[in-house]
C-alpha cells in the first residue's frame, strides 16, 4: 500500500493510498494540496477553525483531514468503494484533529442518490469543499445539483480542479453559473510550494437569481 505525506498546521500527515481501486479517489491528487495550503495560508483572513465544513468526494481525505487539523468540524463524504481507506485515514488522524479542537467524521454519499446531509445543529454549512471532482461530463449535473441543494446563502464553496478536459471544465463553469456567483482565485494568490499551472481554484456563493453573470470573475480573496 502506498502512502502520501503532507504537513499542515505544523502537523505531519500520513495518508494511505490505494491506486488499484477502480476509482480516481484512491490516489492523493495535487489539487487537494493546493486548496488545503491556500485555506491554511488564508486562515487569518478567512478562518476555518470552528467552522462546519462538508467535503464532497473526499478520496483519501487529505483536504478534509487538513481542515480538521486546522480546527474545523469536518464531514468527509465518499462513495462506498472508497469508505474503507477514507475511514482508515480519518481514524489515524482523529487525535490530531482533536488536539487542534477539530472534529472528523465520514459519511457515505452517492451524488446520484445523496443522503440528507445536515450541518447539525446549525441549519447550514459554513463551507463546502471539493477537489478533482470534475473530469467527465456525466458528473457535472449531479455535482452542481447537490451543491445547490446543500448550500445556503451563507455558505462559501471552494472547488479546486486540475484541468484534464477543457470542454468538461467549461461545462462545469456554465452549470455553476446557473446557481452561484462564481469567481476564480488568481494563480498569484495560490501557494507556491504546491501550485501548478493546471490547477484552478473557484470560490462560489449561492445566487438569489436562477441565472448568473455570463462569465467567471476574478476573486477578491
Amino acid at each position: 500500500m502506498e502512502c502520501s505525506r503532507f504537513e499542515i498546521g505544523g502537523r505531519q500527515m500520513l495518508l494511505q493510498e490505494r491506486p488499484s481501486i477502480d476509482c480516481n479517489g484512491g490516489k492523493v491528487w495535487n489539487a487537494s494540496k493546493v486548496l488545503a495550503r491556500y485555506l491554511e495560508e488564508n486562515k487569518r483572513k478567512k478562518p476555518v477553525a470552528g467552522k462546519r465544513i462538508l467535503e464532497l468526494g473526499s478520496g483519501c481525505g487529505l483536504l478534509g483531514i487538513s481542515l480538521g487539523l486546522l480546527g474545523a468540524n469536518v464531514t468527509l463524504s465518499e462513495q462506498p468503494i472508497m469508505l474503507e481507506i477514507l475511514n482508515s485515514n480519518v481514524r489515524y488522524h482523529s487525535h490530531m484533529a482533536e488536539e487542534a479542537s477539530g472534529k472528523l467524521q465520514v459519511v457515505e454519499c452517492d451524488w446520484l442518490d445523496p443522503p440528507e446531509l445536515r450541518s447539525d445543529p446549525a441549519p447550514y454549512w459554513d463551507m463546502i469543499v471539493a477537489t478533482d471532482v470534475v473530469y467527465i461530463h456525466a458528473l457535472v449535473p449531479p455535482l452542481v445539483n447537490l451543491l445547490s441543494s446543500l448550500a445556503s446563502m451563507r455558505t462559501h464553496i471552494y472547488i479546486a480542479i486540475e484541468m484534464r478536459d477543457r470542454e468538461v471544465h467549461q461545462a462545469f463553469e456554465a452549470e455553476c453559473r446557473k446557481h452561484f456567483t462564481v469567481s476564480r482565485i488568481s494563480n498569484a494568490k495560490l501557494p507556491k510550494d504546491v501550485q501548478d499551472d493546471q490547477t484552478f481554484v473557484y470560490l462560489m456563493r449561492k445566487s438569489n437569481r436562477d441565472s448568473n453573470v455570463s462569465g467567471v470573475g476574478a476573486a477578491e480573496e
